[in-house]
């Protein structure tokens, strides 16, 4: 049985999950999972294997948040392959692949905050509303 074929049918058995998680699983399957590993028997699917198609996905154009979700994607369907019987382990053992390095997003401190409420509240005054109005914004 080809990979591909596979998790096309383990995504459609998964009936409880948001239209979005589902829109989301067949992006990441189509893009990022099936050009690699698509047409590879199941039981073919190996740890260097996934090591490999990983080292591919993170050398193009992805980000590393996209990449550690593809990642646990095809190691839910390689986990459910085990749970059915098709192969014995779950390929997927690379430590870190899954987790999703996102930067630190900076919080503005309580200055900025207030210049900026001013500078609001100019561009609202000169806009002729009145002043009641102003405060409320």
């Amino acid at each position: 049985m080809r990979f591909g074929g596979y998790a096309r049918r383990w995504l459609k058995t998964k009936t409880k999950l948001r239209p979005t998680t589902v829109e989301l699983y067949e992006h990441l399957l189509e893009r990022h999972v099936l050009p690699g590993l698509g047409d590879a028997p199941i039981g073919r699917i190996t740890a260097a294997t996934v090591r490999e198609w990983n080292s591919t996905i993170r050398s193009g154009r992805i980000s590393d948040t996209t990449a550690a979700k593809a990642y646990r994607l095809l190691r839910q369907i390689m986990q459910a392959a085990v749970d059915d019987r098709l192969i014995r382990e779950n390929p997927c053992r690379i430590k870190g692949a899954a987790v999703e390095h996102s930067r630190e997003r900076q919080i503005p401190t309580l200055d900025e905050v207030s210049l900026l409420a001013d500078a609001i509240r100019r561009r609202v005054g000169r806009a002729g509303l009145r002043n009641a109005t102003t405060i409320q914004v």
